[in-house]
């Protein structure tokens, strides 16, 4: 069974005892980061010139990579570095950081490892297979460390674009995901996962690499199931590879059932932000139809 040490208590509803900014760096701190990470001896690439627009620039064995989001810390990047030996889930290594000075911003930068791989559109039940045994492996083995959802400004920091760009579905909202959630048990958590997203693929169809893990560290495991199905199912996935390979026994299936919906509607308030259309169809529709009191919480978008 999966290592479960602690339940979830009571979220931080309204951000009362926390508030976590999770607005973008300045463009100039970032582009001054990411200048100087690719003047380091690690980068295979060439320098970045100021014209140059972006976090992440590309060698032709590494990248390099800025802080670009305030509530991103250098700890998380420490931390996800180490996890790939420790679990075998294959993450970029870390070949060199640091921050720029304090007239730049204090910003953090990354040299890592460039893992070849193609974004995935269509996800497959074997890509889903991979990355439901990789989520088992790091609920199960990565130490619990770094921010919990329970802890002061958690909730609001996992829901940081909800929380900015629907503030008014958001009380409602935040206040039946911590009603969901609460006594679950918790793990580590990658909490930013689906097979099309933060997630690179093979060939031959195998994961290649698991990239960028959200800001919240420990949670219910069942987050991260949901979080990859309400991603993936839009895009042609089902339910099963990715259940059947992370194990039935190692999650609590009515809090999963319970959760979907919620991170279905979370992805489709991100879908109106970042305008995946077709996405948000699939899901309006879903849910219309399977938890259409979502729907109607206050300032959600019109249909479409």
């Amino acid at each position: 069974m999966p290592r479960r040490l602690t339940r979830c208590g009571p979220l931080d509803l309204g951000d009362t005892r926390a508030l976590f900014p999770t607005d973008r760096v300045p463009e100039c701190q970032v582009q001054a980061a990411l200048a100087a990470a690719t003047r380091r001896p690690a980068y295979d690439g060439p320098p970045v010139g100021r014209d140059y627009n972006g976090p992440v620039a590309f060698g032709a064995a590494t990248i390099a990579k800025a802080q670009h989001r305030l509530h991103e810390l250098l700890d998380t990047a420490l931390w996800f570095a180490a996890i790939g030996p420790l679990t075998g889930i294959p993450v970029p290594a870390l070949l060199d950081h640091g921050t720029t000075s304090e007239r730049d911003g204090n910003r953090w930068w990354l040299v890592l490892e460039r893992i070849h791989g193609s974004v995935v559109r269509h996800p497959t039940p074997a890509q889903q297979h991979s990355l439901g045994r990789a989520l088992r492996s790091w609920h199960e083995q990565v130490p619990l460390t770094g921010l919990a959802l329970d802890d002061p400004g958690g909730l609001g920091v996992m829901l940081g674009s909800a929380r900015k760009f629907h503030p008014d579905a958001y009380p409602a909202f935040a206040e039946l995901l911590a009603e969901t959630s609460r006594g679950l048990e918790m793990t580590a958590v990658h909490s930013d996962i689906a097979v099309s997203h933060n997630a690179l693929a093979t060939e031959g169809g195998r994961l290649a690499g698991i990239l960028d893990p959200g800001a919240i560290h420990i949670a219910p495991p069942e987050f991260d199931l949901a979080w990859a199905l309400a991603v993936d199912l839009p895009r042609g996935a089902q339910m099963a590879p990715l259940l059947d390979a992370y194990g039935r026994d190692g999650f609590d299936q009515s809090g999963l059932d319970a959760l979907l919906p919620l991170f279905q509607f979370r992805r489709l308030l991100d879908c109106y932000i970042v305008d995946e259309l077709r996405d948000a169809r699939w899901l309006h529709d879903h849910l219309s139809l399977r938890a259409p009191h979502l729907l109607n919480l206050p300032g959600v978008p019109a249909p479409f």
